[in-house]
């Protein structure tokens, strides 16, 4: 998706993010896709905003869907030490926001095609840090906001295991699905 927004005048700010305007077109015209279906569908690091969060609200209303927000809450010294140790495989993962799993002894290395693996640019730690603050102060409004709007919300503290993790994740997304509908604005 993100070599067809910049080709459509849709180029991230100087933190990688998006605009409202591409963000809008993008719900519009996809929202039906990946909306669609008995299963919940998970938007990673979605919302980041206020007028996102509006812009998902009035699509998932249009289409009829529920709408639940899930937070992975961590502290920010875990954070920075996952981000430090992040890598990504161009060959594997060619959108490259998958960690790649590395070879053992050798971090440069992808465990599964033995290609070179490399820090995302948005994880430089100059550029993560305004990324981390402009996320925390938008985190604190989203979460305020969608509960006053009747917006189902979830905080899972994402310091566990993998497998702990994916425990407590899968049980706030069951009361997610559980929780019954309501009618909300933000506006």
């Amino acid at each position: 998706m993100y070599p067809q927004l910049v080709e459509r005048g849709g180029k991230p700010d100087e933190l990688g993010w998006v605009s409202d305007t591409v963000v809008a077109r993008v719900l519009r015209t996809s929202a039906a896709q990946f909306l669609r279906g008995p299963y919940p569908v998970l938007l990673d690091n979605f919302p980041g905003s206020l007028n996102q969060l509006e812009l998902l609200r009035q699509e998932a209303g249009r289409l009829r869907f529920t709408l639940g927000v899930l937070e992975l809450a961590v502290d920010d010294r875990i954070l920075r030490d996952r981000i430090r140790d992040r890598r990504v495989c161009p060959r594997c993962h060619p959108e490259l926001h998958s960690p790649a799993a590395v070879v053992s002894g050798d971090v440069e290395r992808c465990r599964d095609c033995g290609s070179p693996v490399f820090k995302r640019s948005s994880d430089a730690s100059g550029m993560h840090e305004l990324r981390l603050r402009r996320y925390r102060v938008n985190l604190q409004k989203l979460g305020v906001t969608a509960r006053l709007a009747g917006i189902p919300y979830r905080s899972v503290y994402a310091t566990g295991t993998v497998a702990e993790v994916r425990a407590d994740a899968l049980s706030a997304l069951s009361d997610l699905i559980l929780y019954p509908p309501m009618k909300f604005s933000l506006t």
